[in-house]
């Protein structure tokens, strides 16, 4: 039996389990391990003998995957210093740190289109006009909404808006 066997059919055991899952759901898009002899030597250059060689290494590969995530540098993790249990214990917490990542990118995004809002309505321009600027590197500062602002009814603020545009109340 080729010293291989155990590895190919581990592979082709979880590329099934991929397959069942697309198959179960049509949105779904799963990657698929090739087990051509090219792929199966590199892998066995790499020191991947078993399935359980395989496993440790892409869990080892998540863990570089996430700490980019979560901290924006990849930590590399020698797959074959830990077992496969204290890999996932590593990785979980790698995942835990991205998602509280992932959730404070989202909290500081709303946060912006509130700030956004707020600052559009402070300088009675619209928020269109407050990305624009966001955007623009050098103009910002001279670029008025004029249009914008004339049409604010402006009762009791009239004579401030026309002093903002430079006209004579």
């Amino acid at each position: 039996m080729n010293r291989n066997a155990e590895l190919i059919a581990h592979i082709e055991a979880l590329n099934a389990e991929r397959q069942a899952l697309m198959d179960a759901d049509p949105d779904l898009w799963c990657s698929m391990w090739c087990t051509d002899p090219e792929y199966i030597a590199d892998l066995n250059d790499y020191g991947v003998f078993t399935g359980e060689d395989f496993d440790r290494m892409q869990v080892a590969n998540n863990i570089s995957d996430c700490s980019k995530a979560a901290v924006g540098s990849r930590q590399g993790v020698d797959w074959k210093d830990y077992s496969l249990t204290e890999l996932n214990e590593i990785l979980d917490g790698w995942v835990e740190l991205a998602n509280a990542e992932y959730q404070y990118e989202v909290e500081r995004e709303q946060q912006a289109e509130i700030d956004r809002e707020n600052l559009a309505v402070s300088c009675h321009v619209s928020v269109e006009q407050i990305i624009k600027w966001e955007s623009s590197q050098d103009t910002w500062y001279n670029t008025i909404d004029r249009e914008f602002i004339e049409s604010i009814p402006v009762e009791p603020y009239e004579e401030a808006h026309y002093f903002e545009l430079g006209k004579a109340a």
